[in-house]
């Protein structure tokens, strides 16, 4: 019975420390050194800058952070270096340009900041099972089944 106590005490312990791990994400970035401000501002900044110079550099500077400390904090607190954040981010808006389907695959792979698009056909394809192409035609027909099914009517 004396045991009981210390039991009760260490499982509450565990419990509150377990349940501090399992808390936001904004808990985890600032204990690994990014703040929720400095999150934010730098994942804002990338989001209207898909289509510009995101160098590791200039994230550390909007984050006001050397690139040594800023690289490892994103990591930390997004869960990818900032390189595979940026790509992912990219491909995300070359799908939805894809399925606009207005510009040309050279065009969106230059736009992205690929080096050609053979770069970004191989990089669309590993992140979607899809090359562009296919993605596109995918799209197209998804776009094209209600019309068609509404002729029919």
């Amino acid at each position: 019975m004396s045991n009981q106590p210390a039991s009760s005490l260490a499982a509450r312990l565990l419990q509150k420390h377990v349940g501090t791990l399992a808390g936001d994400v904004s808990a985890r970035a600032t204990q690994a050194g990014l703040d929720r401000r400095r999150l934010t501002r730098v994942l804002d900044y990338i989001g209207a800058n898909l289509e510009g110079d995101l160098t590791i550099a200039r994230l550390a500077a909007v984050a006001c952070l050397s690139r040594f400390h800023f690289s490892r904090a994103f990591k930390a607190a997004v869960g990818r270096s900032p390189h595979h954040y940026v790509s992912a981010k990219r491909l995300e808006l070359a799908q939805q340009l894809l399925e606009k389907g207005d510009q040309s695959l050279a065009h969106i792979a230059l736009t992205l900041k690929f080096s050609c698009q053979a770069n970004f056909t191989r990089a669309f394809h590993e992140a979607t099972g899809q090359t562009p192409a296919q993605y596109r035609r995918s799209v197209g027909m998804i776009a094209a089944e209600p019309a068609a099914t509404n002729d029919n009517s």
